[in-house]
């Protein structure tokens, strides 16, 4: 077994815009394109997500056999805090890209999308079910490496357990996912 060595933080250096999406009527359509894990990194339970951890549920997706509910902050017990659905899902070199409908007729989920827009919310969490994983020690490090995912749900928080997931221009929605 190959034992890869993850790093323990990182930076990016990015610049966030999170820009309307209107309909034909000129009313926002609640779409936002986040990263909502990444890979490689420690996250603040000592976890690392790997690359293709998602791979089967995108695949699932894309063939419309899963849907993935957008809910603020893992309040799964709440039905108001459930903001939208998922419209597209990608894992990239990053992480798990995803594009979500925030339901804007519902006030608690539209009031959710104006805080993600102005960039007061910007940490993104997930729930999910171990498939595959194991322990990992390193000469300075011990982790555990999560391999194969089963994706719950996913959604804006304000403290994330990884820290370098973000909000991405929701203009951009059309182009991640053309």
């Amino acid at each position: 077994m190959t034992v890869r060595k993850a790093p323990t933080s990182g930076t990016l250096d990015l610049k966030i815009k999170a820009s309307a999406v209107l309909d034909e009527a000129g009313q926002d359509q609640g779409i936002v394109t986040a990263y909502v894990s990444v890979f490689g990194n420690v996250d603040s339970f000592g976890d690392v997500v790997m690359p293709d951890a998602f791979a089967d549920d995108v695949a699932s997706f894309e063939a419309g056999e899963k849907s993935i509910p957008v809910i603020w902050s893992h309040q799964r017990q709440d039905p108001d805090a459930f903001l939208g659905e998922v419209t597209g899902l990608k894992e990239d070199e990053t992480g798990l890209l995803v594009t979500m409908k925030f339901d804007m007729d519902e006030p608690k989920s539209a009031k959710a999308y104006r805080l993600v827009k102005s960039g007061r919310v910007n940490q993104w969490s997930f729930a999910y079910k171990t498939i595959e994983g194991a322990w990992v020690e390193t000469t300075d490090a011990a982790y555990y490496e999560l391999r194969k995912l089963s994706l719950r749900e996913v959604g804006p928080t304000l403290v994330g357990a990884n820290d370098l997931t973000r909000t991405v221009d929701a203009k951009s929605a059309e182009r991640w996912f053309a």
